[in-house]
């Protein structure tokens, strides 16, 4: 068991960990609303503050996001667009998204949302941060 202390740094944790995710989740917000009036350029410059890179175990570069982002309204904005979504031009594009620019000067928005999804569901921050806490408590 452990004391005061460390339950309050865990404690800490975890609000600092939500903190986040809401500050996250609401940039996600903003970018789908950019999605729908169909400037991915924007929405791209709004995701570019929250992305990473990440190594995965195999040694290979991804983008990453914070773990626990929903990322369905900007799913939805971006199937909103129908056809018109793959045939958006994009002139500026964050220098971490370069891998995702067609030579036709359009963007594969689709495949971004797939990799940020992929590596979002990756590690569940909040479930370890509880875990210690119950541990904490035991």
């Amino acid at each position: 068991m452990l004391g005061k202390a460390e339950i309050g740094i865990i404690a800490t944790a975890i609000k600092s960990y939500l903190q986040k995710t809401n500050v996250v989740n609401a940039a996600v917000l903003k970018a789908a609303s950019s999605v729908r009036r169909g400037d991915i350029t924007e929405a791209l410059n709004i995701l570019s503050k929250y992305c990473f890179n990440v190594k995965d175990l195999n040694g290979y570069f991804r983008l990453g996001i914070l773990a626990n982002i929903n990322f369905r309204p900007l799913y939805e904005a971006y199937e909103s667009l129908g056809e018109r979504g793959p045939k958006l031009l994009i002139e500026n594009v964050p220098a971490k998204f370069e891998a995702y620019k067609n030579n036709n000067y359009t963007f594969n928005f689709d495949q971004l949302l797939n990799d940020l999804s992929d590596t979002n569901a990756k590690e569940d921050v909040l479930m370890a941060l509880s875990a210690l806490l119950s541990a904490a408590t035991d």
